[in-house]
């Protein structure tokens, strides 16, 4: 999988919700062989970063990527939520994703750098 990667399949793992098709973004791996995504939601939770439906033609509206948290899969979980490829994240909001990350303050420390370090290898 390629860093920026936009997969949308269905989850039970999102907040609120008992199951539901979400897109994802594809990080990187964690030290533990695990997949990282972050969500891209409907609305802004909180210092989200926008995206904008001009720009991604499988998305219905802008939309926002969470800047909260990182949702992990294991190969054999990511395998089954049967993932569909809809797109790349461009390299001006991944740029700015890891801006936006840093700036809200709210992701868990060790996911934050994490992410943030998989996202420099863009800048």
């Amino acid at each position: 999988m390629n860093l920026g990667a936009i997969y949308r399949w269905e989850t039970d793992r999102a907040q609120g919700h008992e199951k539901r098709f979400k897109y994802h973004i594809f990080i990187c791996d964690d030290v533990d062989g695990n997949h990282v995504f972050v969500y891209i939601n409907s609305m802004d939770w909180y210092k989200d970063h926008k995206i904008l439906k001009a720009n991604y033609d499988f998305l219905e509206y802008d939309s926002f990527i969470g800047c909260n948290a990182v949702e992990r899969y294991t190969p054999k979980a990511f395998g089954s939520c049967n993932p569909e490829l809809k797109g790349q994240l461009s390299d001006d909001d991944m740029k700015a994703l890891r801006n936006a990350i840093i700036a809200a303050e709210t992701m868990a420390t060790g996911d934050m750098n994490l992410v943030c370090k998989a996202l420099a290898a863009i800048l």
